[in-house]
């Protein structure tokens, strides 16, 4: 093409606008005078006719390579039910190499074939996101005297294009090279990767820093805590028995309510327990995105590699992100001794602070091409049809459905008492509290993981909160704030509990200490929250979210000074008998409503009564009182510290979940 080189001097680099020219003549195949609509018929036909003898060429040239005629014939088939291009869908499934595919393609272009791009040349900024899987991926470069060169590796289309274009503008050949669709993300990632940590840390606060957990407490928020600290002691010093009377007063107001949300959970429940879902294969499917935040857990990585593959959907239409620290040598290199197939990947994500699970995902967010995104944990084994039903689900719904949270099965409840406790609770939540949320149009504070997203919604939402340690529960709050609701699938992840308290204790702070986050960020406007989601909602989420919080903080306070006042009651009078009254009111109501629907859930998960479970629960609520105190004072010394839970393989003896 002439705009090459004129009007420049010979090393003059070239413009932004050469580049727009040049992918216009990509696009156009070369045609830029205007034509009649009997030239468009003529066109339509030749580029039809054209497009045909291509796909036999790319059919030749798999041949060329060794793939098998019935290999073809069943991508072919495959291809048609999915959407995905021919050479993609052999290459997901493994039967195709792609570097080998584009060195062969190169040849019959009569192009270079290059092995690498130096992202300090690339022209323009462009997004991973840009790069849909199996589709054409290109980026502009300049080359050492400052032309262009435009790398890339062509689908079917575009390489009809360029073909159309070379027999008009033969001079065009030396301005495009071929690669293999790896080295060019590869290059671009490299390329982006600064700008990306930095967006995934910043964005949020940035625009929206209201929503942000990255300040603990805005101005007015710490006037009041510091009154609150000066009056409440100084209240109880003063008038003893009556600041006493109307904080146990307020308490079972409180509590009352949560106990009712509880208990009208219980009540919500089905009598049959759900069988297995089946769900039929549909034509063009959506790409799926997967991403596994990873920091330190060499030691699941073979489980979690075949838990992701065992996943129920095209190959070709599936890509699974593992997401590691970039100085995680111990993990990354367990990942890499492993041959991961040809949809997974390994994300490294520049070592920033903070060191949080959800800085990771942001950056890793940025990186993903699917219509849906998922989110996994390490140690995760979720039911392979999972994809399916969310997508099932995602289609049946309006469009303001953002996020399916599946439940969360305990597959080792029987290894120690704290995991039965565990396995217990998360009955209760996963299985009772969050579904009857879902069906009400309540906010859910989302689990950690297993949670699938509209992708564009979650980029609407700005993902999640790198400051908040429980960005799950913040960001189905910010997803309601912005119009959008939660749901709840059927199909379960199974994952192991901590079995010791040395394990248990740090994870149980950091979900106390997000919860203290999210409560403070989301009432920093009350009126708009309260607007936002609705007076009802708004309700439902201050009873719960103060009932996730201060419920352990005063449960060994409220046992020590019943024990004491019965002990002393008839020195003490009538305030110290109401108290008393009070306290067991709490106390019962408590355990009653919990145990109703814990007990329930339990028994449609796992078919047995677990009375010895249910009576122990004291003991177990016990220890969140410690992690409460202890998620005090960690919110005060170290707000963003993300206290690792480690993982293990899965155990054994797990029972298989009847859900």
């Amino acid at each position: 093409m002439e705009f090459i080189t004129s009007g420049h001097a010979q090393n003059e680099p070239a413009t932004t606008r050469d580049f727009e020219i040049l992918m216009e003549e990509l696009e156009t195949g070369g045609e830029t005078n205007p034509i009649s609509s009997h030239s468009v018929l003529e066109r339509v036909r030749r580029l039809r006719n054209e497009t045909h003898n291509l796909h036999s060429q790319v059919i030749d040239r798999l041949e060329r390579l060794g793939i098998p005629a019935h290999i073809i014939l069943a991508a072919l088939s495959r291809s048609k039910r999915t959407g995905a291009p021919l050479t993609h869908e052999l290459a997901s499934s493994d039967q195709l190499d792609l570097h080998a595919y584009y060195r062969l393609l190169a040849s019959d272009l009569g192009l270079p074939f290059e092995t690498s791009v130096n992202p300090k040349r690339m022209m323009v900024e462009v997004s991973a996101t840009h790069f849909r899987p199996g589709r054409t991926i290109q980026v502009c470069c300049r080359d050492e005297s400052g032309g262009l060169i435009l790398y890339m590796a062509p689908d079917l289309r575009s390489e009809n294009q360029l073909l159309l274009m070379f027999k008009k503008n033969p001079k065009m050949r030396s301005r495009f090279s071929i690669c293999d669709p790896q080295t060019i993300l590869s290059a671009v990632e490299a390329r982006l990767a600064l700008r990306d940590v930095d967006t995934a840390i910043t964005k949020l606060h940035r625009t929206w820093p209201h929503l942000s957990a990255k300040d603990t407490l805005v101005p007015w928020q710490a006037f009041v805590f510091g009154i609150l600290a000066v009056l409440l002691p100084l209240s109880v010093g003063i008038w003893f028995w009556e600041t006493l009377f109307v904080l146990h007063v307020l308490a079972i107001i409180l509590f009352a309510g949560s106990v009712a949300i509880r208990v009208a959970a219980w009540r919500a429940l089905d009598t049959e327990v759900p069988k297995e879902l089946k769900i039929g294969l549909q034509a063009n499917y959506p790409v799926y995105s997967v991403m596994v935040a990873l920091h330190k857990e060499a030691a699941v990585v073979p489980q979690l590699v075949r838990s992701m593959a065992r996943l129920d959907w095209p190959k070709s239409r599936l890509e699974v992100f593992y997401v590691c620290e970039a100085d995680d040598m111990e993990t990354i290199s367990a990942l890499s001794k492993i041959r991961l197939p040809t949809s997974h990947r390994i994300i490294f994500v520049p070592a920033a602070d903070p060191r949080t699970k959800p800085k990771a995902l942001n950056f890793a967010l940025e990186r993903c091409t699917g219509d849906f995104v998922v989110i996994y944990d390490a140690e995760d084994r979720p039911n392979p049809g999972q994809l399916k039903e969310a997508w099932s689900r995602f289609c049946n719904e309006p469009e303001e459905m953002a996020c399916l949270q599946s439940p969360l099965d305990i597959s080792n409840a029987q290894q120690s008492w704290l995991s039965q406790l565990f396995a217990f609770e998360y009955a209760a939540h996963f299985h009772g509290l969050l579904p009857y949320l879902g069906k009400i149009g309540a906010p859910l504070p989302l689990g950690g993981t297993s949670n699938h997203f509209r992708k564009s919604v979650l980029v609407e939402a700005l993902g999640w909160d790198p400051f908040n340690v429980t960005e799950d529960a913040d960001l189905g709050i910010r997803l309601y704030r912005l119009g959008y609701k939660c749901g709840v699938l059927k199909l379960p992840t199974l994952e192991d509990a901590p079995t010791k308290i040395n394990q248990w204790l740090p994870q149980r702070t950091r979900w106390i200490k997000g919860w203290m986050q999210t409560y403070i960020v989301h009432n920093r406007d009350y009126k708009n929250l309260k607007k936002k989601i609705g007076t009802n909602n708004n309700r439902i989420f201050q009873i719960l979210m103060i009932n996730f919080i201060i419920s352990p903080i005063i449960y060994l306070i409220s046992i020590v000074q019943i024990v004491f006042f019965m002990l002393n009651s008839s020195e003490n009078g009538i305030f110290a008998q109401i108290i008393i009254y009070i306290d067991l009111a709490i106390f019962i109501m408590g355990h009653i409503g919990y145990g109703l629907l814990a007990l329930a859930c339990w028994r449609r998960v796992n078919g047995k009564s677990p009375i010895f479970i249910a009576l122990t629960l004291p003991a177990y609520w016990a220890l969140a009182s410690v992690a409460s105190w202890r998620a005090v004072w960690k919110l005060i010394t170290s707000p963003h510290e993300w206290e690792k839970t480690p993982h293990q393989i899965a155990f054994i003896g797990k029972p298989k979940s009847k859900i």
